[in-house]
């Protein structure tokens, strides 16, 4: 069988791979001078460094599995994370800190630490994806921790769309991040030394040996059908022909390459991420959830309290995050116009930041970085073989609700998608 995969990002590689272990041949296309999707790099002082913050959570066993599969090893760090709120940085990082986040009274922290544990025990079941994530969690935590930390929060991932959130989504966020502490690292997560970068070097170079023709820089025409069947793609007006097509960017890239109502009431959410190198630390904490609806990102991320500072020559970075429905108003600008905004927000937000001139600010949009999750969104979840046309396979961030986009579920997904093609043959 002779596939054509769309997409190289860490999901259209992986399923490269394993198609080729299993003897299948494979034509990999992705449109960018390099493999990687959002996990792109750039470089400061010297060392990779992802355009986009990623790491790796303990309990995430597919991706470990392929590092360690293709040669590479991670390293577990430690990662204080924070909620900004009331106008300083809270340490959020177990029941301690929270029986002192004074931004709530003491009755609501403590009830708050109970229906988190309350929350995790219910099972994700139809009911969930059509009750709101608001009315959910005031109804378990009150409606001070809601208007406090959970609603700010919401806002922040997902703008005016947040009212409309499922549950569902909500429960398998916080399921995803019980897993990651209850893995046996404690708050530990995993980063590839100089940058996951090497990942995609290593896999390229796996793809390579093992025979898979790899083509980056070159953009998908179209998908082509033929009586209710892909007969190959369309690159450089010139067909290609294949047996089966596996799909592996965003739904609405899929509409554009082939007339299909596949996923066509499912919107994205954009992001802009602005990445700073300073000469100092900005704030103490890796992670940090900005709960206040007058900052315009939603995420402060510091590398360098993540991986130190002497790997990107002494420089600190930090990643600047906001995502955003398509009608705001930050979907339509120029990215590079935030950064007056921005960088005066930072200096409210992060003590550490007042006073600093950047050394350098990079940004960078991806217009469609996760899916919009509505109510009632499970219903609507594209298979994995849509059937319609034949041979095609999808494997897209849409498909891994209830849990959120990351390395992992984008490996987990590709192999799913790889053993369903295998099997229809």
């Amino acid at each position: 069988m002779k596939v054509a995969i769309i997409g190289g990002g860490v999901g259209g590689a992986a399923a490269a791979l394993r198609l080729r272990q299993a003897g299948q041949e494979v034509s990999l296309y992705e449109a960018s001078p390099q493999l990687g999707g959002l996990l792109a790099s750039l470089q400061v002082g010297g060392e990779y460094l992802e355009r986009y913050y990623h790491h790796v959570f303990p309990h995430e066993d597919r991706i470990q599995s392929l590092v360690g599969e293709l040669g590479l090893e991670l390293e577990w760090l430690p990662a204080a994370m924070g909620v900004y709120r009331g106008g300083r940085v809270w340490p959020f990082d177990g029941p301690r800190d929270l029986l002192e986040f004074k931004p709530i009274s003491l009755p609501s922290r403590v009830r708050l630490g109970v229906a988190s544990q309350l929350l995790l025990r219910q099972r994700h079941v139809a009911r969930h994806d059509d009750m709101p994530a608001f009315e959910w969690l005031e109804k378990a935590s009150g409606r001070q921790a809601t208007e406090t930390i959970w609603k700010p929060l919401l806002r922040g991932k997902f703008g005016p769309a947040a009212p409309d959130v499922p549950a569902g989504w909500m429960l398998g966020r916080l399921k995803q991040r019980d897993g990651a502490r209850k893995a046996g690292k404690g708050e530990l997560l995993g980063y590839m030394p100089g940058g996951f970068h090497r990942l995609f070097g290593a896999l390229e170079e796996r793809l390579d040996r093992e025979g898979a023709d790899v083509r980056v820089d070159t953009r998908v025409e179209s998908i082509d059908v033929e009586d209710g069947r892909v007969t190959g793609v369309t690159v450089a007006g010139t067909h290609e022909p294949a047996d089966s097509v596996l799909f592996a960017g965003t739904l609405p890239v899929l509409r554009r390459l082939m007339e299909t109502d596949i996923g066509s009431d499912h919107e994205g959410l954009g992001v802009v991420c602005m990445v700073l190198e300073l000469e100092r630390q900005a704030s103490p904490v890796y992670w940090l959830n900005v709960c206040d609806d007058d900052v315009p990102f939603g995420g402060v991320i510091e590398q360098t309290n993540f991986v130190p500072p002497e790997r990107y020559g002494g420089r600190h970075v930090v990643y600047l995050s906001r995502y955003y429905t398509q009608e705001e108003e930050v979907a339509q600008g120029a990215a590079d116009d935030l950064i007056p905004e921005w960088l005066e927000a930072l200096g409210r937000v992060a003590p550490g930041f007042a006073g600093q001139a950047p050394l350098a600010v990079h940004v960078f949009r991806a217009p469609y970085a996760a899916p919009l999750v509505g109510l009632g969104y499970a219903q609507g979840i594209p298979p994995v073989i849509p059937g319609d046309p034949e041979g095609l396979a999808l494997a897209t961030t849409a498909q891994i609700y209830p849990e959120d986009r990351g390395m992992d579920n984008g490996v987990k997904l590709a192999e799913r998608s790889v053993r369903e093609l295998l099997r229809r043959g």
